[in-house]
């Protein structure tokens, strides 16, 4: 894995694996096109956890050069522009800033790209939070299931007074 320091040569260190991977996709290399993508993978992946204009400058130059020299594909998502515009839609409150907002003021494949992605992960989340929300109702639901199953076997039992069950009903309709 690339070692990683939050300097100019992370740029470079980009850019530099950007122009492999163009090059190796335009000698059909895909060995070389692989290492090299992985290379901006694991470098993205550290990125993450610093929030400075080195990082931003260095992300928005990877854009640039990914999306001039690399072609999308007709019939699915060329790899390295996918990585970029996913990294970016993931990342837009580190990223936001004027550099971020020129590139995307240029319009063209890159801003559709990150509209598309963070809507696919704008809609992911409201799914997860929706499937979130279905496993907790039917959590409560069994809950009070058993809640109802152990009030009907106290009362099989005859074990409590009038009032145990008075105030045992008061505790229980706060929660229904």
């Amino acid at each position: 894995m690339h070692s990683l320091l939050v300097s100019a040569e992370n740029g470079f260190t980009l850019l530099q694996d950007a122009k492999i991977y163009a090059l190796a996709r335009y000698l059909e290399l895909p060995d070389l096109k692989r290492l090299a993508f992985h290379n901006i993978q694991d470098t993205l992946s550290s990125l993450y956890k610093f929030a400075n204009t080195m990082v931003v400058t260095n992300v928005m130059a990877l854009a640039q050069y990914t999306y001039a020299h690399t072609d999308s594909l007709a019939n699915s998502e060329e790899p390295l522009r996918k990585l970029v515009s996913t990294f970016v839609a993931s990342k837009l409150t580190l990223l936001a800033g004027p550099e971020f907002d020129g590139l995307m003021a240029e319009g063209g494949e890159f801003a559709v790209d990150v509209m598309n992605q963070t809507q696919r992960e704008t809609t992911y989340q409201l799914w997860k939070r929706k499937e979130d929300n279905s496993a907790l109702k039917t959590e409560v639901h069994s809950l009070k299931r058993k809640i109802e199953e152990m009030e009907e076997a106290s009362d099989d039992d005859g074990g409590s007074s009038d009032s145990d069950s008075d105030s045992d009903s008061d505790i229980y309709s706060d929660i229904w």
